[in-house]
């Protein structure tokens, strides 16, 4: 292990609240989050396998949605594990109800999927001067750039991006080619050096984004038809 680095350790380069959370190292660290039950004290932690000496304790796995909505399931993050709520509609669905001959409700549930393009994501990075030249496979260039610039702590003007011809898509090449070639440009501009990165196979199903799982309650009602 050469170490861990932030933006932080990029100097003279803006160091936001969001810039400092991107990281780049040799090894992969597995986040944990500050036990907040059991303050340290032995015999106070409830986290499962801690001595109750500890200052961090794993959290629990949350497999599927049903389980997260659950009362008392493990928080992925502070506040609960609903990430949005929307409402819309459009007439008196209680009077359509009303009106139909026939109601029909079910209950589908899709699978996790992956992307799994042709090509895995990749990207190469080379320094100049303050700025960074990065390549990079990717759908959206500008999205690319805005993030390496965030990750690095630069202006956007001051990354400079190309897109070669992209061995598929989906997805995948829309937001984790962002985090690797916030990497590849953070690692280059700390060692002054290029850097490559290619996600293998194996690698692209541990840690590339997934499309999750999804539980859909419909109800719909219809009416017969006349002559």
């Amino acid at each position: 292990m050469i170490g861990v680095f932030t933006v932080r350790d990029l100097s003279g380069k803006t160091n936001s609240p969001r810039t400092v959370n991107t990281c780049v190292g040799i090894y992969k660290v597995r986040r944990r989050r500050r036990c907040r039950r059991g303050g340290g004290d032995k015999g106070r932690c409830p986290c499962r396998g801690c001595s109750g000496q500890c200052s961090v304790c794993p959290l629990a796995v949350v497999h599927i949605v049903d389980e997260a909505l659950a009362p008392g399931a493990s928080e992925v993050h502070q506040g609960g594990n609903v990430a949005g709520w929307y409402e819309t509609g459009k007439g008196d669905v209680k009077k359509g109800f009303a009106e139909t001959d026939v109601i029909i409700e079910r209950t589908y549930a899709t699978q996790r999927t992956m992307h799994a393009a042709i090509e895995p994501n990749g990207a190469l990075a080379l320094p100049e001067s303050d700025d960074v030249l990065v390549y990079c496979l990717g759908k959206g260039p500008f999205n690319i750039r805005r993030a390496v610039a965030l990750a690095c702590g630069l202006e956007e003007n001051r990354v400079r991006l190309i897109q070669p011809v992209i061995g598929g898509a989906f997805g995948g090449k829309d937001y984790d080619i962002n985090v690797i070639a916030s990497r590849c440009a953070m690692a280059a501009m700390i060692t002054k050096r290029p850097c490559k990165m290619v996600w293998s196979r194996e690698e692209v199903f541990v840690e590339e984004t997934r499309c999750y799982p999804f539980t859909l309650r419909c109800k719909v009602g219809a009416r017969k038809m006349v002559g």
